[in-house]
C-alpha cells in the first residue's frame, strides 16, 4: 500500500514498504517532531494497533501471498513520562496492549513481537510490565548508546531464520 493515514484522517491506516525514499521521509518527519510534553500511551497504542490490523487486512484482501506475513515487529520508545486519560491505571495500559496483541494474533497465523525501549533514567516499571505481559523484549536506552545500536537486538532477532511448518 502507498497510503498511510494520520490521526484525524479519513484515510485507512496502513504501512508502506520501507524503500530508501520513504525511510528518508520518515527520518525527516521524526526529526521534525516538536516535543511538547508527555505522550498519551493509550492513543499511541490504539493508533499503532489500528495500523497493524488495517495493514494485515489489506494484505489479506488483495490476496498477495507472495510474501506471507507471520511476524509483526512492534517497536515502542518512551522516556517513561506519559499522560493517561482520567482514571486509567498502569495495569489498564498493560491490559490494553495485551488485548491488542491478542486481537492481532487471533486474526490469523500472526505473531506480534513487541520491542519496548526505555529512554533515559525514568521509571521503567510499566514498559517492563508490558514487555512481560506480551512476551516482548525490553531494553534501557542510555545516552551512551549510539542510535544505530539501540535496535540491534530487533534487527538480529529478525535476521535469524525462525523456521517453517
Amino acid at each position: 500500500p502507498s497510503m498511510v493515514g494520520r490521526p484525524g484522517s479519513s484515510q485507512p491506516f496502513m504501512w508502506r514498504r520501507a524503500d530508501k525514499n520513504y525511510k528518508q521521509q520518515l527520518i525527516n518527519d521524526i526529526n521534525a517532531i516538536d516535543v511538547m510534553g508527555r505522550s498519551n500511551w493509550v492513543a499511541a497504542f490504539d493508533f499503532a494497533f489500528k495500523l497493524i490490523r488495517n495493514s494485515l487486512l489489506h494484505v489479506e484482501s488483495v490476496g498477495n501471498h507472495a510474501c506471507k506475513l507471520e511476524n509483526v515487529a512492534f517497536l515502542f520508545f518512551s522516556d517513561g513520562e506519559y499522560n493517561l486519560p482520567n482514571g486509567v491505571t498502569d495495569q489498564e495500559i498493560t491490559d490494553l496492549v495485551s488485548s491488542k496483541v491478542e486481537q492481532v494474533e487471533n486474526m490469523g497465523d500472526y505473531h506480534v513481537h513487541p520491542f519496548l525501549y526505555s529512554v533515559g533514567n525514568q521509571d521503567t516499571t510499566v514498559t517492563k510490565e508490558i514487555s512481560c505481559a506480551v512476551d516482548g523484549y525490553w531494553t534501557r536506552v542510555t545516552s551512551a548508546m549510539t542510535p544505530g545500536n539501540v535496535t540491534s537486538g530487533y534487527e538480529q532477532y529478525f535476521s535469524i531464520p525462525m523456521g517453517t511448518e
